[in-house]
């Protein structure tokens, strides 16, 4: 991973459903922004819930369905989303990236 470049990951991820359980395919946009230091956001805007893509040239996430876009540490640049990206829990063991559940952002 290149630092502060964030890399779109695909994994699968077991799900409880009531008395199912389910394995999906799951994404997140990853950030190393230190040697051992990484942090994961959800693929989605806090708006409505569209996927957000990253935008290399301006270094910005963008959600095409309203136009929010966001900085690459998360934060609101354009409206209309309400708060910053969602955030994974991130655990880092030896050179393995641990995803746990996503915590949904406080701020604006």
């Amino acid at each position: 991973m290149t630092l502060n470049q964030p890399e779109q990951v695909i994994f699968n991820r077991v799900r409880q459903d009531g008395w199912k359980t389910v394995t999906e395919e799951a994404a997140a946009w990853v950030v190393k922004t230190g040697e051992h230091d990484v942090i994961a956001f959800s693929p989605f805007c806090t708006h409505l819930g569209c996927a957000v893509s990253w935008n290399t040239g301006d270094k910005v996430f963008n959600c095409p369905c309203h136009a929010s876009s966001f900085s690459p540490d998360g934060k609101v640049m354009g409206c209309p989303a309400p708060r910053t990206l969602d955030r994974f829990d991130v655990d880092v063991e030896g050179i393995k990236v641990m995803l746990g559940d996503v915590k949904q952002s406080e701020e604006g």
